[in-house]
């Protein structure tokens, strides 16, 4: 009879063998599927998103030129101005960049109408007060074209310039 319990003993072990197989495999498969989805939607070091530095690219022109009409601060009473400009802009692809300009076109004429309504006579003294008022429009025009920073208004031209 110990033959017969030696022999149902043996061909138990096999068994016990096989559960253990499929279960280390299933393991393995769920273990090696979550690392190649980890790995394969993690972005790639090598493809960031390198951006242009706006200052070496070359001008482009604005064809269109804006124009204001304003009251000096203090209402009408102190007098009343008129503002013409163009400028000039940067982009790495300034073709691409015009619809952003004409999309933020409203924007940056309320927002240089704002700059203008809160000027003086005494802001316009000497030719400081133009080079500031200069530089206050093309942050304005900026701000208004490229708020994400897609480009940059590089210089702004007075075209004309009548204060009364």
């Amino acid at each position: 009879m110990a033959g017969k319990d030696e022999a149902a003993a043996a061909a138990e072990a096999p068994k016990k063998k096989g559960k253990l197989v499929p279960i280390l495999i299933g393991v393995v498969l769920v273990v090696g599927g979550a690392v190649a989805t980890v790995a394969l939607t993690s972005p790639a070091k090598d493809t960031e998103v390198k951006k242009v530095d706006l200052n070496t690219l070359k001008p482009t022109r604005y064809e269109k030129q804006l124009e204001w009409s304003f009251n000096l601060r203090g209402g009408s009473g102190q007098g009343m101005g008129r503002l013409k400009i163009s400028f000039d802009f940067k982009a790495e692809d300034p073709v691409v960049t015009l619809p952003l300009i004409e999309k933020g076109w409203d924007k940056a004429r309320s927002d240089v109408r704002l700059l203008l309504f809160s000027k003086g006579r005494e802001d316009f003294k000497d030719v400081s007060g133009l080079t500031q008022l200069k530089l206050e429009v093309a942050q304005r025009l900026e701000q208004s074209f490229f708020p994400e920073g897609e480009g940059m208004v590089s210089d702004v031209y007075i075209l004309d310039w009548i204060v009364q």
